[in-house]
Order: structure tokens, then C-alpha cells, then sequence
């Protein structure tokens, strides 16, 4: 399997960083009395207008606020 930048586009706007955002994002789980499984990895989606947060220096916004001009 190919290896995915999965941030690339992406840098924060405040400290220029850009190998780590954390993303407010959605899965599928199957939630039991005994916890949680994640079913699929694969399965994990955002949009721009996801919350995201600068994990070095806390800025925070939207995934496109951080999404650089290109």
C-alpha cells in the first residue's frame, strides 16, 4: 500500500507547522456493554469544516483555516 500524506495542503497558520493537527472526525463502532471496537480504520472521514486544533501551539478553527494556498 502507498504511503498517504494525509496532511498534505494542511499547515497550521499561526506557527507554520504542519506534521501534526488533531481532527475532529467520524467512524463507524460497535458499542456493546463490554466497550468499543472501532470496525473499520478505513472509515474515518473529516471535511473542511471539521474542527481542527494546532497540536504544537493550540490554534484552533476549521480544517480549511488551515489548508494552504496552493
Amino acid at each position: 500500500m502507498e504511503n498517504e500524506n494525509y496532511l498534505a495542503g494542511l499547515q497550521c497558520p499561526n506557527c507554520g507547522q504542519s506534521t501534526e493537527l488533531e481532527i475532529a472526525a467520524t467512524a463507524l463502532f460497535s458499542v456493546t456493554k463490554y466497550g468499543v471496537e472501532q470496525l473499520n480504520l478505513g472509515e474515518i472521514e473529516w471535511t473542511e469544516s471539521s474542527y481542527a486544533n494546532c497540536s504544537w501551539c493550540g490554534k484552533t478553527g476549521r480544517v480549511s483555516d488551515f489548508r494552504v494556498d496552493q
